[in-house]
């Protein structure tokens, strides 16, 4: 193996394992400090979160090629949002579809432990501080650092599967497989962060507000899934290829 290969196996690990286990350390120290599941949950996402932010703010880590990317017009931005649509349903779907087969006592315990918590909190949470952090760990960090050592392709497959493994469940974890591939293509199409943090409020609050019989109903039959899940590829195909390049700087 080349040093140029090890050099970058080394540093696509270290980014892949370094920020994900600095999450870990920071949520465990909150669950042994508080003991509401919820609040402790607030408070992890919300110190990662403030670290994440300190890091882009204060570092170089962030790649600069994709600044003053184009400017969204009524036409872009309604696509982009028709997609995170798509993904809202297609991931609900497709996960629910696996919950009904395997089932899942992590996802149990997340909505015992949701249901318990003041619905304020919850709110919080969910529509504005794991967006938010999930957003400056994944697609403000790990993403842009990958993309200065691997392809596009890889760095969206391994960020994807970094954003579905800390969810924690493999409910969740499957849900957000879809909004975690459209993200990701998101920040290299946009170059900036906050249309994925307005993306990623509003799965959540689409989560929160459709009807989990009309998931269950869907669920039911696979063939719906497949094509949902056909029906986002060639959405968000469609999106990407008219989407023009991103200015350099």
């Amino acid at each position: 193996m080349s040093r140029a290969v090890l050099r970058r196996v080394t540093a696509v690990t270290t980014v892949c394992l370094g920020v994900p286990l600095g999450y870990l350390v920071i949520a465990i120290c909150a669950a042994v400090l508080v003991p509401s599941t919820m609040t402790a949950a607030l408070i992890a996402d919300g110190v990662a979160g403030l670290v994440a932010g300190l890091i882009i703010a204060r570092t170089s880590l962030v790649d600069r090629r994709h600044r003053g990317g184009p400017a969204s017009t009524p036409a872009r931005v309604a696509a982009l949002a028709g997609v995170v649509g798509l993904t809202v349903v297609t991931g609900q779907t497709a996960a629910q579809m696996v919950y009904r087969v395997v089932g899942s006592r992590g996802w149990q315990e997340h909505v015992t432990a949701q249901s318990q918590a003041p619905w304020a909190l919850t709110l919080v949470f969910t529509l504005l501080v794991a967006p938010v952090t999930e957003e400056l760990m994944l697609r403000g960090l790990i993403f842009p650092l990958l993309r200065r050592e691997v392809s596009l392709a890889t760095s969206v497959v391994l960020t994807t599967l970094i954003f579905a493994v800390l969810h924690g469940n493999l409910v969740q974890g499957l849900a957000v497989v879809p909004l975690g591939v459209v993200l990701a293509l998101m920040r290299e199409m946009t170059g900036r962060l906050w249309p994925e943090i307005l993306a990623h409020i509003g799965f959540n609050l689409a989560a929160l507000v459709i009807p989990a019989t009309a998931i269950a109903a869907m669920s039911a039959h696979p063939f719906v899934v497949v094509v949902l899940v056909a029906g986002l590829t060639i959405a968000m195909t469609a999106t990407w290829t008219r989407w023009p390049a991103a200015a350099t700087v």
